[in-house]
């Protein structure tokens, strides 16, 4: 959420580093994605480009096929489209509050795919409306993988069910992750779908010389989440359900928080390592194993700083890549 700039400094970064993937996060009232991912194709040669994630309540299928189709003008076949429902109290301050979180995924993802092959489309209930609906160019480049976001379970079956690929959310502890990528192997056994499809998973990420210090640098990180989430029903449970610590002593964190205890003293370092990737290098580079070994496909690294901390971490991302 960083300015514009930065992004592209950072992707092209990424590329020189040989890493696989620039994601781009999109929330409500932050900057939008579609912008920085087109200058970031028009700039960059090798690496993907990842949506991650854009909701169908802000966008009808057709505009999201419209865009998908255009940066894939630009970029190649590099483009992955990441679709989820949104986090609903964000969603509810522009007037859309009565929707199908599964339903709207659901549809967007099927309109698309059909739009991006050349169909025309007809649909009269649901959250994508469309009447004799149709691209207007005949020169359809490939449709770009379509990733659908979940957190619950029955998102992530359904993600198993229909995507390309799965997303979970920042801060998914290790203990989640596992239970997650069964929930969306299930629903592709479901589908009669291959059941090894990728997996993504945003995650915070500190790369230093001493252990503690790594760790004490997310922890600021985590207080933003906590203060937060912890008053969001939807997005709590990922810490009062699947962390390390039982949900009183969760909650009375965020109480220290609010009240103005420094994160560094209110938060253990055993919350940060389950939902964070923080260490020396050997040590990160155990903890992505670990989470290579859980079903993860693509860790996608949530950058903390400025500039210069963020490309101090891309560049250690790309020592990593080269001894894994």
């Amino acid at each position: 959420h960083g300015p514009s700039g930065d992004s592209l400094v950072l992707a092209r970064l990424a590329e020189e580093e040989a890493l696989d993937t620039v994601w781009l996060s999109e929330d409500l009232y932050f900057r939008g994605a579609m912008p920085i991912a087109g200058a970031i194709a028009a700039t960059t040669s090798r690496i993907e480009i990842g949506l991650g994630v854009v909701t169908p309540q802000l966008r009808h299928a057709a505009l999201l096929a419209m865009e998908a189709a255009a940066l894939v003008d630009i970029a190649g076949p590099r483009i992955i489209i990441g679709v989820g429902a949104g986090v609903a109290a964000r969603v509810k301050a522009i007037g859309l509050d009565s929707y199908s979180p599964l339903g709207a995924v659901r549809e967007v993802v099927d309109v698309m795919r059909r739009l991006l092959a050349g169909e025309t489309v007809t649909r009269t209930e649901g959250s994508q409306p469309a009447a004799d609906l149709a691209l207007s160019f005949s020169d359809l480049p490939p449709a770009p993988p379509i990733y659908v976001a979940a957190v619950g379970p029955r998102a992530l079956v359904q993600a198993g069910r229909i995507a390309d690929g799965a997303m979970l959310s920042i801060l998914s502890s290790r203990r989640q992750i596992a239970w997650a990528t069964d929930r969306v192997r299930s629903g592709a056994i479901e589908a009669s779908r291959e059941p090894g499809m990728p997996i993504a998973v945003y995650l915070p990420m500190a790369i230093g010389a001493q252990r503690g210090d790594a760790i004490a640098s997310l922890k600021p990180v985590f207080a933003y989440y906590l203060q937060r989430l912890l008053k969001i029903e939807s997005m709590a449970s990922l810490f009062t359900d699947w962390g390390p610590l039982p949900e009183a002593e969760i909650r009375a964190i965020g109480e220290h928080l609010d009240a103005g205890q420094p994160a560094t003293e209110a938060i253990p370092d055993e919350v940060v390592l389950a939902y964070a990737i923080a260490g020396d290098l050997d040590d990160c580079g155990r903890q992505i194993e670990e989470l290579m070994s859980l079903g993860v496909t693509d860790l996608v690294v949530d950058p903390n700083g400025g500039l210069a901390e963020k490309e101090a971490l891309v560049r250690a991302l790309g020592s990593l890549r080269r001894t894994l």
